[in-house]
């Protein structure tokens, strides 16, 4: 396997890693209610596997091995290891924010005719 290959696979790895913790948020957003969860693990194992495919079309001309299925599955375990964590509690900081705004407004005059 190239070097190059391997790096294309760790960064993809690591992005793959970084839009399911966008897609945390959603879920965070929706409550866990059970039809998101599913719907948003499905289009994101669709994603993570269409990323897989370009890297190894683009950079190893299809020769996926099983080095290369654990470097993928290393940059995303790197991710929830080193950022995941910082980015979990972002977003939780900043539901919580936008949600006591939203309380806020709805208690007020305006925010009661509004969401009537």
């Amino acid at each position: 396997m190239p070097l190059g290959g391997f790096f294309a696979l760790v960064i993809a790895g690591i992005f793959a890693g970084f839009v399911y913790e966008v897609a945390g948020l959603v879920k965070l957003i929706c409550k866990h209610h059970i039809l998101a969860v599913i719907i948003l693990d499905f289009v994101a194992a669709i994603g993570f596997g269409a990323l897989f495919v370009l890297v190894e079309y683009f950079y190893l001309d299809f020769n996926v091995t099983f080095l290369s299925v654990l470097f993928f599955a290393l940059g995303i375990c790197l991710e929830r290891i080193s950022l995941g964590f910082l980015l979990a509690k972002f977003f939780r900081y900043i539901y919580n924010e936008i949600a006591k705004v939203l309380f806020k407004f709805k208690t007020t005059r305006v925010g009661k005719k509004v969401l009537k």
